[in-house]
């Protein structure tokens, strides 16, 4: 009989050898470079190479290639894949753009076994020393960028706006993969960092983005899924900001004009918003700054219409005489009673009653009496049908 910590060592052993053999192994080959990886890891690659060797190598000495297993293989798409004879042997050309991709097999254990290939550096991790709010406030900002490859990395920093870095609008720092620069905030303005690999034709990483200072109404901008200004009675619209501030800025929105016109709620950072009647309303964003408690605001002008009219106006632009044609007059609902222009505040400046309606479909409007700009010409039908046009006068 073995001795009690005789068998314990055995076990120990026999563990570790039945979960070494039993485990998928990569190898790589990249020139002259080999280089043996476990399932689920990261390779990285020189930059400057274009075909990578990938095979399974336990399997390449204990299956007989007459009677191979059947062995899928897919890439991401910044790689052309080839599968050998062999099926457990591929090779990769890389595309120009060097991003981060993987590879991966199916049919020897299970389901998908990956490889991770990375070329590129990672995007850096910022960290700020403090918030800049008020204009000539500077800070130190740090970057740290993971790359492991076999050539040096340089980090690069870049300002726009009212920022600077370490006196200029660029600066970077060689041969590192971390740097601490001062950030100089005179005004709100975006900075970005990222890592470069110059013996790889500077070859760049992924870039971090982000945001100093508080912006004015004229850097806000919303932007909605509707592809014009018009929405359409019944429909639900999502509104947001067009610029991602990140994570030091928030969001609020109101409808300060037509808010009974509408159901609305805001969801995320966003807002989503369903006419339920006819009219205008103005969409409000506002973003603060958390770090400094400074907010500005912009507005954007909507108006809802009835999307299945039966009215068409021409010409738009329009100069002297309008003419507005209806169709579906022979349907009492749709049968039209009145005629509004109204301008941008909402104020009715010229109304028409067409009760009872002539059998025309027709009629003709002057309006050259008005000052030139955006109006909304609001057409009431028979059983409270409202339909509303945007109307430009030039």
């Amino acid at each position: 009989m073995k001795p009690l910590y005789k068998l314990a060592l055995w076990s120990i052993l026999s563990f570790y050898l039945s979960n070494f053999c039993n485990a998928q192994a990569f190898r790589v080959t990249v020139g002259s470079t080999i280089t043996t990886h476990l399932v689920g890891e990261t390779v990285w690659v020189d930059c400057n190479a274009t075909s990578i060797s990938v095979v399974l190598p336990y399997y390449q000495y204990e299956i007989d290639p007459a009677n191979q297993p059947q062995i899928e293989w897919e890439a991401t798409p910044n790689f052309n894949l080839t599968v050998g004879d062999l099926k457990w042997v591929i090779g990769l050309s890389t595309t120009s753009d060097k991003s981060d991709g993987y590879v991966r097999f199916q049919g020897l254990s299970g389901g998908w076994q990956y490889l991770y290939i990375k070329q590129q550096p990672s995007i850096p991790t910022v960290t700020a020393t403090s918030n800049l709010c008020s204009p000539g406030q500077a800070g130190n900002f740090s970057a740290n960028a993971i790359y492991g490859g076999p050539h040096p990395m340089s980090m690069v920093w870049e300002t726009t706006g009212g920022l600077l870095v370490n006196g200029s609008t660029s600066y970077t720092a060689g041969n590192t993969s971390s740097s601490t620069v001062p950030i100089q905030h005179n005004s709100y303005g975006e900075y970005q960092v990222k890592g470069i690999i110059p013996a790889c034709n500077n070859l760049q990483g992924y870039t971090r983005k982000s945001y100093v200072g508080t912006p004015s109404s004229s850097d806000l901008s919303i932007q909605s899924s509707s592809t014009t200004s018009d929405l359409c009675i019944s429909g639900l619209y999502s509104f947001y900001s067009s610029i991602d501030f990140g994570p030091n800025y928030s969001y609020s929105w109101s409808i300060p004009t037509g808010a009974n016109s509408v159901y609305y709620y805001t969801s995320g950072t966003g807002l989503q918003v369903s006419p339920n009647s006819p009219g205008g309303i103005i969409v409000r964003m506002t973003v603060t700054n958390t770090g400094c408690s400074q907010s500005s605001y912009t507005d954007r002008f909507y108006m809802m219409n009835n999307c299945y009219a039966s009215m068409a106006i021409g010409p738009n632009p329009v100069s002297d005489q309008l003419t507005i044609r209806f169709s579906n007059i022979e349907d009492q609902a749709y049968s039209p009673r009145k005629v509004q222009l109204i301008n941008e505040k909402q104020i009715v400046m010229k109304e028409l009653s067409l009760h009872p309606f002539s059998d025309s479909k027709e009629i003709t409007w002057s309006v050259k009496e008005f000052n030139r700009g955006i109006y909304y010409l609001k057409v009431i039908y028979n059983e409270k049908k409202v339909e509303s046009t945007r109307l430009v006068l030039n």
